[in-house]
């Protein structure tokens, strides 16, 4: 579940509050980005306006993009024995969340303190030469990398910086503009952070989530 959230953050930028909250009809409910057609990527609606409703920062509704295959693995951990294990433990209103922890109680109840356990045990136990990389991580690093990478990939195809700005501000559910700017001058004038978060993204979406 661990591994699936933080694949969730770097493959679509979403907050740990949402990735808690998502709901199994927010997957299948998952449609094409009508700007990106069928590149391969999907887009997911969340916020309080969506059906069913996702929990977001300052109660934002809109959707975020998330790779095609990602959204397999997910569907195909939501009907998973681990999974419905779990699911049976639960309470009737928690059984259409996707993450449930191993009681069956869902992860937002408890401000995702069992996530912030177990990032706490994976920069304890990182070793070799990668351990700096892990012990350095925390979860928004992850919606900062997508972020970044998605911005990165847009001014690189020759996409305006306006409308750059516009998907990039959609992706991330930011009510203010500034916030989505702050992207766009970051990969503009930085390259050695952007390696930096190269590495995050080998290190964690090349690891196979589903056992």
């Amino acid at each position: 579940e661990f591994l699936l959230m933080v694949g969730l953050g770097f493959g679509t930028g979403m907050r740990l509050g949402s990735i808690c909250d998502l709901k199994l009809a927010t997957l299948r409910h998952a449609d094409h980005c009508p700007l990106l057609g069928q590149s391969g990527w999907m887009r997911l609606h969340i916020g309080p306006g969506a059906r069913p409703p996702v929990d977001t920062k300052f109660g934002v509704t809109g959707y975020v993009l998330i790779p095609e295959t990602l959204l397999r693995t997910l569907l195909e951990y939501s009907t998973s024995e681990r999974r419905l294990r779990r699911q049976a433990s639960a309470d009737a209103s928690d059984r259409d969340l996707l993450f449930l922890t191993r009681f069956g109680h869902p992860y937002s109840k408890d401000n995702s303190v069992a996530v912030h356990n177990e990032m706490s045990r994976l920069r304890k136990r990182a070793t070799g030469p990668q351990a700096t990389l892990l012990r350095e991580f925390y979860f928004h690093r992850s919606r900062a990398t997508f972020l970044t990478s998605l911005v990165r990939g847009l001014l690189n195809a020759g996409v305006p910086v306006d409308i750059v700005l516009d998907i990039a501000r959609d992706a991330a559910l930011h009510r203010d503009i500034k916030t989505t700017l702050g992207y766009v001058h970051f990969v503009e004038t930085s390259k050695v952070q952007i390696v930096l978060a190269d590495e995050f993204t080998a290190a964690f979406l090349g690891a196979r989530v589903i056992q």
